[in-house]
């Protein structure tokens, strides 16, 4: 009987070996199929984030390029806007000069003529102011 109780336990300590052997492999499974899931999950992270890198990388070359044409446009404008006022300036410079020169002296004119009366409307001295030129 006493091998027979012995024989039961051994019987006994191998089937809760064998359990725990099984516990034990069905974890490891489960372990290396969540590190499967999440290694997964990782490369798909990386790979989508490497996109975004690119297209964001690509979005900003394009507007840096964008940018750069319209400063080129807004160059060119300056440009010729400079020109044209260059060569307004030497074509009417001489005679704006003159013109300046020649007002500058009529409103000088003026100034000696006007008199302590103020105008009215139609550039004639007013009825109640005092006349210089009687």
């Amino acid at each position: 009987m006493a091998r027979e109780d012995d024989r039961k336990k051994e019987n006994l300590n191998d089937r809760r070996q064998r359990e725990v052997g099984e516990v034990v492999e069905r974890r490891e499974l489960e372990l290396e199929a969540m590190q499967i899931i999440w290694a997964k999950r990782e490369f798909n992270r990386r790979l989508r984030l490497g996109r975004e890198f690119k297209e964001d990388r690509r979005w900003r070359m394009i507007m840096e390029e964008k940018r750069e044409e319209e400063k080129m446009e807004w160059r060119e404008r300056l440009v010729g806007i400079q020109m044209l006022a260059r060569t307004k300036c030497k074509s009417w410079g001489s005679w704006l000069g003159f013109c300046v020169n020649f007002l500058g002296q009529q409103v000088m004119v003026l100034q000696n003529l006007q008199h302590s009366g103020g105008l009215g409307d139609n550039g004639k001295p007013d009825v109640n102011s005092r006349s210089e030129f009687i």
